[in-house]
């Protein structure tokens, strides 16, 4: 039997907008094969905190082709909560929403298990909004600090119970050089420069602890190592407020020959998923109010 002509149509119409959806992030994870592009990605990450790195490609590169520096992004009824409105005549922003669905049997009752699909989800940043009359602001946005003093130190303690639940050692030592600090994955020790300002311990031992977490020379080459626990390292920072200099963060010059797109958003998978790990382990339970 053939397929009911009456559906035909909006069969051709979901598959198009899949289609659509999948050219979409195709699009957004090859702006991150320039430095440039890199970056846009890396900074979004670090401001839109609470979106998936995937949605946060998407989110850069449609700002950055309307020229909008994102730095809060809503959606229209959140952003009502908050006061705000948006301004009329603005294009909303494109994400993907996962949407949890109950799997049916034949006969259409629940299985009790779920499946995970995702929708077209529309959303809008800070600058195509203002502030709704005689309403109340509900937010202010957060500052970043710069790293150079100790108004983060109390992040130490819960930094070195996370790295001896990784089982390493941590110790507070003069290390010689510019490194600030080293892991030794073979011997599971973390060495932090005892010198610095406590903020720059914090930066280097998160970034030893990225190390730990299994982003060594034996997993990776050297420079792409250093990729993602510096890039990692910023994102953390940026989760609590503490800035770090964004323009220090690398970029690898080549991500090989073949499979240059997915290798690319695989290392932004994995830098995303590592930060966030440090992020709800040390970091966020314990960050200034």
């Amino acid at each position: 039997m053939g397929d009911n002509p009456s559906q035909r149509p909006a069969d051709q119409e979901r598959a198009q907008r899949h289609r659509d959806k999948r050219a979409r992030l195709q699009h957004a994870a090859e702006q991150l094969l320039s430095p440039e592009g890199w970056m846009r990605w890396v900074l979004a990450r670090a401001t839109l905190q609470g979106y998936s790195a995937a949605n946060c490609m998407l989110l850069a590169a449609q700002c950055h082709e309307r020229g909008i520096v994102p730095q809060h992004v809503c959606g229209l009824h959140s952003w009502r909560k908050l006061g705000r409105r948006v301004r009329k005549g603005e294009t909303a922003l494109r994400i993907s929403a996962p949407v949890p669905l109950r799997e049916r049997d034949e006969h259409g009752r629940e299985t009790g298990k779920q499946r995970t699909c995702f929708k077209t989800a529309f959303v809008f940043e800070l600058s195509q909004t203002e502030p709704i009359p005689s309403v109340e602001l509900l937010s202010s946005w957060p500052q970043w600090e710069p790293l150079s003093d100790n108004s983060h130190g109390h992040l130490l303690a819960p930094l070195q119970k996370f790295a001896e639940s990784l089982g390493y050692s941590v110790c507070l030592q003069p290390v010689p050089g510019s490194a600030r600090g080293w892991c030794d994955t073979q011997h599971q020790q973390i060495a932090v420069d005892d010198r610095a300002p406590a903020n720059s311990q914090v930066r280097t031992l998160i970034h030893e602890c990225v190390h730990a977490l299994g982003v060594d020379c034996r997993s990776y080459p050297r420079h792409q190592a250093e990729v993602i626990a510096d890039t990692v390292t910023f994102l953390a920072c940026a989760s609590v407020g503490l800035a770090t200099d964004a323009e220090s963060v690398p970029y690898v010059a080549s991500w090989g020959k073949d499979g240059a797109l997915e290798a690319v958003t695989a290392f932004a998978q994995t830098i995303d998923k590592l930060a966030r790990r440090i992020e709800d382990a040390a970091l966020r339970a314990t960050s200034p109010t």
